[in-house]
């Protein structure tokens, strides 16, 4: 499992967050977003912090077309042209939520919805 998280100059890829087949696994991100290097991503696996990504900007200052400069969020399965892959796969998404700050809830709050 893998996170790309895109502002330059501070593009980030967060690799080998483990993953197990047949088995219910639970993600939440916490970002602050912001221009200035104060910005944060910190990424939760089943109730446990597995990257603290700080110091770092999460917005870029304006939309030029650089690839960096796209602000978008996907999940799923993704693969290139020259992947080989396999002949199946399952891949079950339940209960994506996205919440604020600004509206009270804290992250404690959303891991504990999760059941952690």
């Amino acid at each position: 499992m893998e996170f790309r998280l895109r502002a330059e100059p501070d593009c980030n890829l967060v690799e080998g967050v483990p993953l197990e087949h047949g088995t219910w696994v639970s993600f939440a991100m916490e970002v602050y977003w912001t221009t200035t290097n104060d910005g944060y991503y910190r990424i939760y696996r089943n109730g446990v912090l597995v990257e603290d990504i700080s110091g770092i900007r999460t917005m870029i200052d304006s939309f030029d077309g650089d690839n960096c400069a796209m602000i978008r969020l996907g999940m799923g399965i993704y693969a290139t042209w020259i992947d080989t892959g396999a002949g199946t796969v399952d891949y079950y998404l339940d209960d994506l939520a996205i919440f604020d700050v600004d509206d009270g809830v804290t992250i404690e709050q959303v891991l504990q919805w999760q059941g952690h």
